[in-house]
């Protein structure tokens, strides 16, 4: 979720449809793994792309923190280079994308009605400008998914009008907008294995196979690529439903995070 991926739990590229082309060093470093590099080049003075860039660094490099307090800090310095890029570019889907990430999982670890409602809004806003982007449509299916196993279907439809239905149709969507993106594909995979619902088990694990067999080029890909050998693992070691649901959540964004369950 990439975190598209988040992320939208994803990766941030020149992808079509965004208005500017991403400050290049910053992306270089991203993709490489480099991700303090990645704040570094991306956090400067009128360059929005590149401060959405290293917020996006800023959350891959402590998704998986053993320390809350860490993890804490660094959403809250993404959700400023977020700010700081909207005010610059406040009608570009890969800014307001970032945006939705970086509040999206500062609602996870503060439990925050109101960050979990701005993610969304940014969420829309970019959809509003892309409405055929891949990213937007996971970022809004990631959203409803995280929102649905945070609080709970009924609370997450009552409050958030948050639906684990709308999460999957929003993942359809960008998977056939971008069939070959694996970074989506696997977060998707995670969420519907995260569901721990016997229907969506085929699927889930359909879409595993498809991104262990796919090719990565990417230091996110990669690790996306890892996590759904982890789960096919577990599946084949005879993992029940319940223990791979947790391996799922263990492997999610910010799991070890104050809020434990996002």
């Amino acid at each position: 979720m990439a975190l598209i991926l988040g992320l939208a739990e994803g990766p941030i590229g020149a992808t079509p449809g965004f208005a500017q082309a991403p400050n290049s060093l910053a992306q270089s470093a991203f993709d490489e793994g480099r991700w303090r590099d990645a704040v570094r080049l991306g956090a400067m003075p009128q360059d929005p792309l590149g401060m959405a860039i290293a917020a996006q660094a800023e959350l891959v490099s402590y998704a998986h923190s053993v320390d809350p307090a860490a993890q804490s800090a660094a959403v809250d310095r993404a959700v400023l280079l977020a700010d700081a890029a909207k005010i610059l570019a406040p009608h570009d889907p890969f800014v307001l994308l970032q945006g939705a990430a970086a509040y999206g999982f500062r609602a996870q670890i503060n439990r925050s009605r109101r960050d979990a409602h701005m993610a969304r809004q940014l969420i829309d806003a970019a959809l509003w400008q892309a409405p055929d982007n891949a990213y937007a449509q996971a970022a809004l299916g990631f959203w409803h998914g995280r929102t649905v196993l945070g609080a709970g279907s009924f609370a997450a439809r009552m409050v958030f009008d948050a639906r684990r239905s709308s999460a999957i149709e929003a993942f359809e969507k960008a998977l056939a907008l971008d069939p070959d993106n694996l970074v989506i594909r696997s977060g998707y995979a995670q969420l519907l294995v995260r569901f721990g619902k016997n229907a969506h088990r085929s699927a889930a694990l359909g879409h595993l196979r498809w991104v262990v067999a796919a090719s990565a080029h990417t230091a996110l890909e990669r690790h996306m690529q890892e996590n759904a050998r982890l789960l096919l693992a577990a599946q084949d070691a005879g993992a029940d439903p319940k223990a791979l649901k947790q391996l799922a959540d263990d492997l999610a964004p910010f799991s070890n995070s104050s809020a434990k369950k996002p």
